[in-house]
């Protein structure tokens, strides 16, 4: 997966609200949807790295790595999201 850790396009920029001269409502969306990726990314990590320490130990798993599928599950959905957004947010030909 590409790291996409900023919501700005090519350019690093998204459309603003002229009239208020603050981010439009597509970038603060999108904003915030960068901000749920990362997290779910770390908390992806923090869960394998959680089986990797059990599984040393010689720790039952299963229940964690059930966990983690439901994570990475709703890491997928929320990259999803972000994809869409940033697709809403592209120049138009």
């Amino acid at each position: 997966m590409a790291d996409q850790s900023s919501p700005g396009d090519a350019n690093g920029s998204l459309p603003e609200n002229p009239a208020a001269g603050r981010p439009s409502r597509l970038h603060r969306e999108l904003t915030q949807a960068v901000r749920h990726v990362a997290e779910g990314r770390l908390i992806v990590a923090r869960q394998r790295e959680l089986i990797s320490v059990l599984k040393a130990k010689g720790h039952a798993t299963a229940p964690h790595e059930q966990t983690l599928q439901i994570f990475e599950s709703t890491l997928r959905l929320l990259e999803d999201h972000e994809r869409l957004l940033r697709s809403v947010g592209e120049p138009t030909s």
